[in-house]
């Protein structure tokens, strides 16, 4: 309806919610056990920085993904070395910023077009090292039907550290379920 050019903007935006599922996936199981929001504002990434608690354009995806949206201007930002994560090849000037916390691994999915396809056999893990260190988790489970009450799913965490030649090693540990 209103045009290819929307058509392509939208699209990239669901593209980016398909590639985010492990990540999005975890918080909705962090938040359904621990009751923590899957959206939070900005100052939970520091809450000793008295200038995040005002801000009202940028929040948190979880704990390690500040989210700038493109009409925040000079919003106040969490201290630290917060990587943006390049999704697209070419900006189409209208996406959101994703920037990515110092010392968090956030996995991401190849790209899905719907649920149903959606598959964790292959995952890339995004590291943002912090003192060349970094970690991460992530929770999986058959996505439909209540096997995981049983134990049917799986949660991981992920370790990162960087040597002194700058080769970052990621180790993987199934630290619950049976999945």
């Amino acid at each position: 309806v209103f045009g290819e050019r929307i058509e392509n903007i939208c699209r990239t935006a669901v593209n980016r919610r398909y590639v985010l599922l492990p990540y999005i996936y975890s918080l909705f199981r962090e938040a359904s056990v621990k009751g923590l929001p899957v959206m939070r504002p900005a100052y939970w990434s520091d809450p000793s920085d008295r200038n995040l608690r005002d801000e009202q354009r940028v929040y948190m995806l979880g704990s390690d993904l500040l989210i700038i949206p493109r009409w925040a201007k000079n919003p106040n930002l969490p201290k630290g070395d917060w990587d943006i994560v390049q999704f697209e090849e070419k900006d189409d000037m209208y996406q959101a910023f994703v920037a990515q916390r110092p010392g968090s691994i956030v996995p991401i999915a190849n790209l899905y077009q719907n649920t149903v396809e959606y598959k964790t056999d292959s995952l890339t893990l995004l590291v943002n090292t912090k003192d060349g260190l970094a970690e991460g988790w992530m929770y999986e489970d058959a996505g439909d039907g209540f096997a995981y009450r049983s134990g049917e799913y799986a949660e991981y965490t992920f370790s990162a550290s960087t040597d002194a030649k700058g080769v970052v090693s990621v180790s993987i540990e199934r630290t619950a379920g049976e999945m």
